[in-house]
């Protein structure tokens, strides 16, 4: 039985890279209905042209929010569940990254800004999405298993995982998205909710695109990952990503909680 996706979704970060990837392939697996969120508001009418090319009978919603406001992204959940009567999945990717520098050359502000979008605005949508799905009846699972509620998938990194010299911000956000899913699964499998993280590596986004254009340390760097740092020597596509939270959300992963899942073409199996 192949993998799909028909009820509803909601997806931060859904402008450009890993989540537009995310977007248009949910509406490839038969999504009934998307909620996408971002601060790029061209980029979201972008994403939503390419999901009625992949899919005219995906029914979407786009929003043009900072997952920093926690008052606006609180009700855009509860409204989108509202409209389209229940809420199945969501993908919380909107993320910042810092600039590079060594902990003692570290502003608190530069801290203080990147956890407000990586840590607390994930937190803001997981404790809304969670609210909502719990509360709702579960739908039955295509294959006979038990019933579930809800799923939901945070985007961490692999610098959810272990250090990253000059990125310590990002790399404290992550590693507090990963703790975040873990709690989250505890608390809400008993009410039907499962909540995991994709932990992914170098990943070709247009930012990294853009990082490539503009440096020739960003190229140095790029030649090292796929010269041997990466044992499958290449960065991932975006693709990579959406197939594997695809998966996680889908009710082949019915009895996947609390996991935070490597995507890292064996970077960290050193």
């Amino acid at each position: 039985m192949s993998l799909s996706l028909p009820g509803v979704g909601f997806i931060t970060g859904a402008a450009s890279g890993i989540g537009r990837q995310t977007a248009v392939l949910f509406s490839q697996l038969g999504a009934r209905g998307l909620i996408l969120c971002d601060v790029n508001g061209s980029g979201l009418d972008e994403t939503q042209a390419l999901i009625a090319q992949a899919n005219a009978a995906t029914s979407v919603r786009v929003q043009v929010v900072d997952v920093t406001d926690e008052a606006g992204i609180r009700a855009i959940i509860r409204a989108g569940a509202a409209e389209f009567g229940r809420l199945d999945y969501a993908v919380n990717c909107a993320a910042r990254p810092n600039p590079r520098g060594l902990v003692g050359d570290t502003a608190s502000e530069v801290v203080s800004d990147t956890l407000a979008v990586n840590t607390v605005g994930v937190f803001s949508c997981l404790s809304e999405q969670c609210r909502v799905m719990s509360a709702q009846e579960p739908l039955a699972n295509a294959r006979g298993r038990p019933a579930c509620r809800g799923a939901i998938v945070n985007v961490a990194s692999i610098m959810g995982l272990v250090g990253m010299p000059e990125l310590a911000p990002y790399v404290a956000s992550k590693f507090a998205v990963v703790g975040l899913t873990k709690n989250a699964a505890l608390e809400y499998a008993g009410h039907g909710v499962r909540v995991n993280a994709v932990c992914p590596g170098q990943t070709l986004t247009p930012a990294m695109h853009a990082g490539f254009a503009a440096s020739q340390s960003f190229r140095d760097r790029k030649a090292a990952l796929e010269d041997g740092l990466i044992p499958l020597r290449r960065l991932a596509l975006p693709e990579e990503m959406a197939d594997c939270i695809a998966y996680l959300v889908s009710d082949m992963a019915s009895f996947v909680t609390g996991h935070a899942m490597v995507v890292d073409g064996g970077f960290t199996a050193r």
